[in-house]
């Protein structure tokens, strides 16, 4: 199925908002079809809701002011300083800490458990976790909105992928140099043998 909107070259969150005839083009089980759908149209009156109405602080402290934070386009609140980050947006943080895509690998919820907070896109009650098993407790949306970090947190997130990046370089010298150091043992247990 080819289209000329250019929608086929979006990734599939993106492609949600397709009309029910091409997704039942790609698919002849109308139950799974459905769903897509549901979840496409719920996701949109979100956005759009949120967009219209603003979103307000998780912890009752009213409207998000729009804001740049270290480039991105980050939603704080103006009592607490929290901030509201997209999904994408956590990305883009760790990467004013560690720009190299390939030190930012890994799993980043852990001990996941019920947040406190609802969701300021979609009123869902969101989820707390441990952010890449520190002792530093973020909350994400459930329905993958975004994730709330706490006044202060966005720079704690900064130091943690820092510091990750450094034990990930450190790690790797040690190895080279327990290599290097092993090689030299081999060596000196050859020369004596003989």
């Amino acid at each position: 199925m080819g289209g000329s909107d250019g929608r086929d070259d979006l990734p599939p969150k993106e492609r949600l908002g397709r009309d029910s005839a091409d997704l039942l083009e790609e698919s002849a089980d109308v139950e799974v079809v459905a769903a897509v759908l549901d979840l496409a149209v719920t996701r949109r009156l979100h956005r759009r809701r949120a967009t219209l109405l603003g979103m307000n602080c998780p912890r009752g402290h009213g409207p998000l002011a729009h804001e740049n934070l270290h480039g991105i386009e980050v939603d704080r609140c103006s009592t607490c300083h929290g901030v509201w980050l997209d999904t994408d947006e956590l990305g883009e943080l760790e990467a004013t800490g560690a720009p190299n895509e390939n030190d930012r690998r890994g799993m980043i919820e852990y001990s996941k458990r019920a947040s406190e907070m609802d969701c300021p896109k979609c009123s869902a009650r969101m989820v707390a976790f441990d952010y890449r098993a520190n002792s530093l407790e973020l909350d994400a949306c459930a329905e993958d909105h975004g994730y709330w970090l706490d006044g202060g947190e966005d720079g704690r997130v900064r130091e943690l992928i820092e510091q990750r990046v450094r034990d990930l370089y450190r790690a790797q010298t040690a190895e080279a140099s327990w290599g290097q150091f092993m090689d030299g043992l081999r060596g000196l247990t050859g020369k004596v043998k003989r």
